[in-house]
């Protein structure tokens, strides 16, 4: 009885030890798959994989146009910025979680990624749910010629192989039409025109859009003031007469671009001009009332001046004529004149009268101012001797005398 007692126990303890060993395999093999056989984040497959990248355009980023969906190409207009899409990856291993960095982009750093979770991924990377912002707003002209911007993008898995891929997105960018502006806005106003005298300006215009082309038009500018011709950017004309000493001309300038898509844009600039009246010529301060010796060469240098506009115009005339007295002026430059010549004997101790006309020669309202100039001529002067009566009245033979004269003379360049 006591043996088989002792077998029962010992069975029991057999079955005891075979349901746990079958309790602790069915353990490992339906219970413990994350632990033991899974990768990182898998609970559904045992077979790594290698992540495909993809892209979920946003609809709602303004200009947005998908161009190819496949081939990730889109087309957005410049100088906008925001969330352009929301990346993911389709793999083998559905429950695992994917990281996302940008490798390379071309034309500069216009993409950054933003992820809400980045427990997973290493640094540099972004999981979660991963969006492309275009951070810094793309400009057209500052692009390489085919305006487009590759992004090649790595996803990464969690698993410990890491298994990775590359995808590439295209998004070119179109062209906005963007204001043209005039470039000399600085020399607008207080332009200074004279009356009588042909003002001209020419405009300079840029614009950031390339190969522009520009046209111009005024507003409410004066008769006397249009374009040199079509499609020029001078403007020319000869203001007239005005009233008082200064009279301000205000108009405006607008610049057109040519437009983008048929929209032409353009800006418009205020423009003022100054117009003076003219101001007449004038003689230096001098002595008008003058000598000069009979039969000697003479000369008298005159002095004028005049408003800058004037100066190359002026003109100096001497009434009555100056070839009865075989007398020259001559112009040493646009302020000075020489009276030059030789004035006979007939015409000692008397003056000899001259009027001075000093024109400026302004096609409108000419200044002209004169000049009385009075020539006095005198007579040639005899020498004296200056120390006649110290010659010794008394000298005796055989001795030697040393006695200097001195001359003078009154009359010039004796």
């Amino acid at each position: 009885m006591h043996k088989f007692v002792q077998q029962i126990s010992n069975y029991m303890k057999i079955m005891k030890v075979k349901i746990s060993l079958l309790t602790s395999l069915l353990l490992v093999f339906y219970g413990c798959e994350k632990t033991v056989i899974a990768y990182p984040g898998n609970n559904q497959s045992t077979t790594p994989s290698t992540p495909i990248g993809a892209i979920q355009w946003d609809n709602n980023f303004p200009s947005l146009e998908i161009v190819d969906e496949d081939a990730y190409r889109v087309e957005i207009d410049e100088e906008i910025s925001g969330t352009i899409g929301n990346l993911n990856a389709i793999d083998d291993n559905p429950d695992d979680e994917f990281c996302f960095k940008i490798q390379n982009q071309t034309n500069g750093n216009y993409f950054s990624l933003v992820g809400t979770n980045n427990q997973y991924c290493e640094d540099g990377y972004f999981g979660g749910d991963v969006k492309l912002d275009l951070s810094t707003k793309t400009n057209f002209e500052a692009l390489d010629s085919d305006k487009t911007i590759e992004v090649d993008i790595e996803v990464m898995d969690d698993s410990r192989l890491k298994n990775n891929s590359l995808f590439k997105l295209f998004v070119k960018v179109r062209n906005v039409n963007e204001d043209p502006f005039f470039s000399n806005t600085n020399q607008f106003l207080n332009q200074r025109a004279d009356e009588g005298i042909e003002y001209s300006y020419t405009f300079e215009t840029e614009d950031i859009d390339e190969a522009y082309s520009h046209t111009l038009d005024l507003e409410d500018n004066p008769s006397w003031l249009d374009f040199a011709g079509p499609n020029s950017f001078e403007i020319v004309g000869i203001p007239p007469a005005m009233e008082g000493p200064s009279t301000p001309v205000n108009f405006s300038v607008i610049v057109f671009d040519e437009g983008n898509d048929g929209e032409q844009l353009s800006a418009t600039e205020p423009f003022e001009i100054i117009i003076y009246n003219n101001s007449l010529p004038e003689f230096n301060m001098q002595n008008f009332d003058i000598e000069w010796e009979e039969e000697l060469e003479n000369s008298y240098t005159i002095s004028v001046n005049d408003e800058s506009v004037d100066l190359d115009n002026l003109s100096l005339e001497l009434i009555p004529s100056l070839e009865s007295y075989d007398l020259s002026l001559s112009k040493l430059n646009n302020r000075t004149w020489v009276l030059g010549g030789t004035l006979g004997n007939s015409y000692v101790n008397e003056t000899i009268s001259f009027s001075m006309v000093l024109n400026d020669n302004r096609n409108l309202s000419p200044g002209i101012v004169t000049e009385d100039l009075n020539i006095n001529v005198n007579p040639n002067d005899a020498p004296l001797f200056s120390n006649a009566t110290d010659l010794p009245s008394l000298i005796h033979h055989g001795c030697e005398y040393d006695f200097t004269l001195f001359v003078t003379d009154d009359d010039p360049d004796s």
